[in-house]
């Protein structure tokens, strides 16, 4: 009976004093956390691509970048992974005032998908969204026009 009650480890603690210290942390910070996610927030289409723009790695999008792309360089998925040793720059481009919903946003993603043949995304159908004919144009004839507006959020040379 004895070898079924857990003690704490070195490990454990450590991990619990962690867990105390981040969770107090926010609590302390909460507004200046608050204010970087809002800052962040809008619709974004964003691009990994090789230095000199000659090859396209990756499309994705978004409704906070600075999250996102975040997510990306630190590991939780396999963009960097499937890059590899190769050097690229992340960009981005705030699409914020021609979508209206989730659904725009990713039409336009898929949308870059199909005409920019990026290495290593999935190229999935464009789905059954609820778009009509008139506003798919509209959307692509607004993106069109924004097109050379890509910002630059890092550029990394391995």
């Amino acid at each position: 009976m004895e070898n079924l009650i857990k003690t704490n480890t070195a490990k454990d603690k450590k991990r619990e004093y962690d867990r105390r210290f981040i969770k107090e942390y926010y609590k302390r910070h909460k507004d200046y956390f608050k204010k970087k996610y809002e800052e962040g927030k809008g619709q974004y289409l964003y691009i990994f691509k090789s230095p000199k723009n000659r090859v396209t790695y990756y499309i994705g999008s978004c409704s906070n970048i600075r999250t996102r792309v975040n997510y990306h360089i630190n590991g939780f998925s396999n963009v960097l992974y499937d890059i590899g040793n190769r050097d690229y720059k992340i960009e981005f481009l705030d699409v914020t005032n021609i979508v209206k919903n989730k659904v725009e946003r990713e039409f336009l993603e898929k949308y870059l998908i199909f005409n920019k043949n990026p290495l290593y995304n999935i190229k999935l159908g464009f789905g059954r969204e609820v778009i009509s004919k008139e506003r798919q144009e509209e959307l692509i004839f607004l993106l069109e026009e924004i097109i050379s507006e890509w910002i630059e959020i890092e550029k990394v040379n391995n």
